[in-house]
């Protein structure tokens, strides 16, 4: 499992692709499963393009973690590429994400 960088909430959408990239993992690198978890106050959100303050999985602080769903192309688990992936982070809180790396 790869660990991220711990991500200090600013209210701001980062992309976890170019936080990957930042700690030395390649850019567009693909994930078998991520799992995000959140501490101090506040709820992060995860998720596409669209993520934002009410919009994405809700990782709550303080909470537990949250696996995001599997997804599949037909028979195979699809990998998750860290690009297409964003967090919404409000100010108390932080952002841990884990991946495992696909193939």
């Amino acid at each position: 499992m790869n660990n991220l960088t711990d991500i200090a909430g600013s209210n701001a959408v980062v992309n976890l692709g170019l936080i990957a990239q930042a700690d030395g993992f390649p850019l567009g690198a693909a994930a078998r499963w991520v799992q995000a978890v959140a501490t101090g106050v506040g709820t992060a959100r995860v998720g596409g393009v669209n993520v934002s303050a009410i919009v994405g999985l809700p990782v709550i602080a303080n909470g537990g973690s949250q696996f995001l769903p599997v997804q599949s192309n037909g028979e195979n688990p699809a990998p998750y590429n860290l690009n297409a992936l964003n967090a919404y982070i409000p100010v108390g809180c932080t952002l841990s994400v884990g991946y495992e790396p696909f193939g």
